[in-house]
């Protein structure tokens, strides 16, 4: 269960429109895994019938995913992303580890996902830690913190590292 922890609206507002990342774009199918590696070490899975129309049936056929990624202080600050919440009356800034923004669309309408189910999303974060949570923005009830997620070797990333080296 998600824990709402701000009763604070937050909004996206770029400073700089012009100067918002773009998303990169991904057909997938509903009915089929999908799985997409990233350049930036990044993998993203979409399992099979886990995506829902507006009136929650299953999305049948192929539908555009749409995803970009924020690494980094700049990044952060051009998106827009607010990174002040409050909890338990008090106001917080979120330090991060990154950020990643996925959405999905088919004929122009937003798509959701199916409850209990999910796209794996393996992050390929450029920080060290173990004290980072995972949070989540919600266009109506701001923040709200989702769990603690311990992490992991990602392989991409340290596939990329190796074939860097090997370069050198």
């Amino acid at each position: 269960n998600v824990r709402k922890d701000s009763s604070k609206v937050v909004k996206i507002s770029p400073p700089l429109p012009e100067l918002v990342m773009p998303y990169s774009e991904f057909e997938v199918n509903a009915q089929q895994i999908n799985t997409f590696d990233l350049a930036s070490g990044t993998k993203l899975t979409v399992y099979p019938n886990t995506l829902i129309d507006a009136a929650g049936s299953p999305l049948k056929g192929k539908a555009t995913l749409k995803y970009r990624e924020y690494h980094d202080a700049v990044e952060v600050f051009l998106s827009g992303i607010p990174m002040n919440y409050e909890q338990g009356g008090r106001s917080h800034t979120m330090q991060t580890a990154g950020m990643f923004d996925i959405q999905c669309q088919q004929n122009g309408q937003q798509i959701f996902l199916k409850e209990g189910s999910g796209v794996l999303v393996e992050f390929a974060s450029t920080e060290v830690g173990l004290e980072y949570n995972f949070f989540r923005l919600d266009s109506t009830e701001g923040w709200q913190f989702v769990n603690y997620v311990a992490p992991t070797i990602n392989q991409n990333k340290s596939k990329i590292k190796q074939q860097i080296r090997q370069l050198n």
